[in-house]
């Protein structure tokens, strides 16, 4: 007797969509199996018929017809390594010369088909997935995650941002130092907003050391003269320091942003985002005194081991001190997997290709953020459109590292929704090519499991709170759709060979 499948026709087809692989990447590994591409850079006008991003000849499944999005608009969004995309060529923004976001993204990006449809994939995958993607194409408005869902966006955590600290008087002395005609003041979170006859301005209590925040500004300084616009400028006071020093208390002003907080859900905000951060790596590639601002550590690899080491310590502490635990039941049911991605991530930046890359990189770094949450992303309106702050954590380093913590930040507000990593890519390619070691080494960044990391650091040694405990199975609820993606990001990368 044949055995009866439990297995519906549209549950077949959900799976069989959500296995296909990124779609960022699929005209790479079209590209692959045609033995594509050339790895000059293509300057030429973008081919319509080079690599198709969904083949019309595929039999379309009753998933397929059921969607309502735009036709399939063929084009190349991502080059092979060693080239940039050819979308939007021929639209320049300001002295540097760079395609704009505008033109290499909306061109590319807004046309094209979405790789899953929301409404049917929320049948066959815990949580509310509408919530998390509807509007996020070209969307600025509220993000649309906080509707009520079942499996909410993983959070790392802000950082000191204005939504964190409680307001905090500058002392009058400090305004004097800049020469204003201070007209009113107003305490904000973390900030004092300052209008003057001369602008607005924002005053901010530094929580670097002085040295450190006079660097930074001669960074910021040099990236603008060299085209790049998209910060908010720091004010030197009327005798030309960069800082206010009161009460052993440092101070530094910069211009005023009217804007809102970025959207990690908006596929066009996260755009442009890695467009501006990229941009700013590039521009400060040339800055002349990089080992006074290099902080992070020049061996990532280095760094991931003891990471994994840490995150091996700390499971081995909840199984001994808490083996009864909500906390140890959880993490007996993740732990191979923690396990197995931290061994691969360590693995991979230890390979040849990405000790190149990063050896490479290095010795020509840009300056990268290192703090890459909303709350220091400003759109402004009337501006140009995603302004970078707060630099209190950057340094000169491979910029892979600020590519990899957008797309993990964005992948897990958006439930590893794939068109996020796609327009990451493209628009870091678009400034720079990016290399397969480049690509190497990011996968490698966001297979690492920092999320749990960090979490379990803090119950193994506060104990199995709450908090932990909420945090942690939201992430076991991304679990499976992070694997998925993750393994065919590696798949991908990995015919595009060594180029």
């Amino acid at each position: 007797m044949k055995r009866r499948s439990l297995r519906t026709p549209w549950m077949g087809a959900i799976l069989e969509e959500l296995m296909k692989p990124p779609y960022f990447m699929q005209v790479a590994q079209q590209e692959a199996a045609n033995g594509g591409g050339d790895d000059r850079q293509d300057e030429s006008a973008p081919s319509a018929k080079s690599a198709p991003v969904i083949s019309k000849s595929a039999s379309k499944t009753k998933y397929e017809a059921d969607q309502t999005t735009a036709p399939v608009v063929e084009h190349k969004p991502l080059a092979r390594p060693g080239t940039t995309s050819n979308v939007g060529k021929g639209s320049t923004s300001g002295p540097a010369g760079k395609t704009s976001y505008p033109a290499a993204t909306e061109a590319a990006f807004a046309t094209t088909r979405k790789p899953l449809n929301n409404s049917s994939t929320s049948k066959g995958v815990k949580g509310n997935l509408k919530a998390a993607n509807s509007g996020a194409r070209g969307s600025n408005g509220p993000n649309p995650l906080e509707k009520p869902q079942t499996v909410g966006p993983l959070r790392d955590g802000d950082g000191y941002g204005m939504a964190k600290l409680a307001p905090r008087e500058v002392p009058p002395a400090v305004l004097q130092e800049y020469g204003w005609d201070v007209r009113s003041t107003m305490n904000l979170r973390g900030v004092t907003r300052v209008e003057t006859g001369e602008g607005i301005f924002a005053v901010k209590l530094a929580h670097v050391h002085p040295s450190r925040l006079k660097l930074i500004h001669e960074v910021l300084e040099f990236a603008e003269q060299q085209g790049f616009r998209q910060f908010a400028p720091m004010i030197r006071t009327s005798s030309g320091a960069s800082y206010v020093t009161i009460d052993s208390r440092t101070y530094y002003a910069l211009r005023w942003l009217d804007g809102a907080t970025a959207n990690f859900a908006s596929s066009t905000q996260v755009g442009q985002i890695a467009y501006a951060l990229a941009e700013l790596h590039e521009q400060t590639r040339a800055f002349p005194h990089k080992e006074r601002l290099r902080t992070t550590p020049a061996n990532l690899a280095t760094m991931m081991k003891r990471r994994h080491a840490a995150l091996n310590r700390s499971m081995e502490r909840i199984a001994r001190e808490y083996p009864h635990s909500e906390l140890n039941s959880w993490l007996k049911e993740h732990r191979s997997r923690l396990e197995e991605d931290a061994s691969q991530a360590t693995e991979t930046l230890a390979s040849s290709a990405c000790e190149e890359y990063l050896e490479r990189e290095t010795a020509r770094a840009g300056l990268c953020h290192l703090d890459v949450i909303p709350s220091n992303f400003i759109f402004v309106p009337n501006g140009p459109e995603m302004c970078i702050i707060d630099y209190d954590m950057a340094a000169f380093a491979p910029r892979a590292v600020d590519l990899a913590h957008l797309l993990r930040r964005s992948l897990q507000t958006t439930f590893w929704t794939t068109d996020f990593a796609y327009v990451g890519f493209l628009n870091y390619n678009n400034v720079h090519p990016i290399s397969s070691g480049e690509y190497r080494t990011t996968a490698a960044l966001l297979r690492f499991p920092h999320h749990a990391w960090r979490l379990l650091q803090e119950a193994s040694q506060h104990g199995p709170a709450r908090p932990w405990m909420d945090a942690l199975h939201s992430y076991g609820a991304h679990a499976e759709r992070r694997q998925q993606f993750l393994d065919s990001l590696d798949t991908q990368i990995a015919s595009l060979g060594t180029s």
